[in-house]
């Protein structure tokens, strides 16, 4: 149940194309971009803030980089993941 109410307030993301994926960094990323992985082992995914990589990781780092650096959160996994820049959707419902 509270998950339905969390879900329904979290931002709607589309995948965008900073560049060739070995070469972006997450200096490239805008403050409203996020990084969207998926675990190949168990199929839990996530969203982490460019806020947060930011603060995390130096601005030269590459994404492709963080690999192994960024464990699944469930089942602890850091090889394989699919990773993928995302952008907020415009809420267009908002006058």
């Amino acid at each position: 149940m509270f998950y339905d109410w969390y879900a329904a307030r979290m931002p709607k993301y589309e995948p965008v194309t900073l560049g060739m994926k070995f070469a972006v960094r997450i200096g490239d990323l805008e403050d409203s971009d996020g990084l969207h992985i998926t675990c190949w082992k168990c199929g839990h995914d996530a969203v982490i803030p460019a806020a947060v990589l930011k603060w995390r990781f130096d601005a030269n780092d590459r994404i492709l980089q963080l690999e192994h650096r960024l464990p699944c959160g469930k089942c602890r996994n850091r090889d394989l993941n699919h990773w993928q820049t995302v952008r907020p959707i415009a809420d267009t419902t908002r006058g």
